[in-house]
């Protein structure tokens, strides 16, 4: 199966949906049918404007429905329990409330919707030398909920990610250095909500809901 397919799988295509953050690649595109609203960080402009000096195709780049300026996604869309499914790749881990983000998705939800999340797994990617997210910090982030993420999560993410092709990104690299200092000091002026804050891994068990579906193709999503 693709990593599209696997995805999918539990979705029933003629339902209405919902993608989070879709950016520059979405899973279910307008343009092949799916009923879906999309919900975003910017709009199609901005997301264009994001993606293209980066050498990206942005002609899959679809029209923004929502976009999220921190308020509960109940509030920002104006309906509960609407959807029949949601999905979202590679948004997760991004999210500054873990538990939060899965509230909201749960408030959109119908009650037999299902929420599909591609989420990497540390041993096969970019997290591979990170610490697991433990579940205080989980809670610590439900209690005190932010809408971007404090500097000691940025800096931990850049002093520890890595690449395919190199050991630790940060070694070596002036750049690297610069930027966890200016988080650190409060002079980075960019928005530091697409850090990755949660490191997960499918061996760790986390069990969200009774009905949680895991997938063994852990390398494809």
């Amino acid at each position: 199966m693709t990593r599209e397919e696997i995805i999918l799988k539990h979705i029933k295509r003629n339902g209405r949906g919902l993608e989070i953050g879709p950016g520059c690649a979405p899973i279910a595109p307008k343009k092949q049918g799916f009923h879906v609203h999309v919900l975003d960080h910017c709009d199609k402009k901005a997301l264009i404007e994001k993606y293209r000096p980066h050498g990206i195709n942005v002609e899959n780049i679809e029209e923004v429905d929502f976009v999220w300026d921190g308020r509960p996604y109940v509030e920002l869309i104006g309906r509960r329990h609407v959807y029949d499914w949601i999905i979202g790749s590679h948004v997760l881990e991004h999210t500054t409330d873990l538990i939060g983000f899965l509230n909201d998705c749960d408030s959109l939800l119908k009650k037999e919707g299902v929420l599909s999340l591609a989420v990497p797994d540390k041993r096969y990617c970019f997290d591979r030398f990170r610490p697991l997210t433990g579940i205080g910090r989980v809670i610590d982030a439900a209690r005190n909920p932010q809408k971007i993420h404090p500097a000691g999560t940025v800096a931990e993410y850049f002093l520890t990610v890595v690449s395919m092709s190199r050991a630790y990104c940060l070694g070596g690299e002036r750049k690297r250095r610069v930027q966890v200092g200016a988080f650190i000091g409060g002079s980075e002026t960019s928005d530091p909500r697409c850090q990755r804050a949660w490191v997960l891994s499918r061996c760790a068990r986390m069990v969200f809901h009774p009905n949680f579906v895991s997938t063994d193709d852990a390398r494809l999503i």
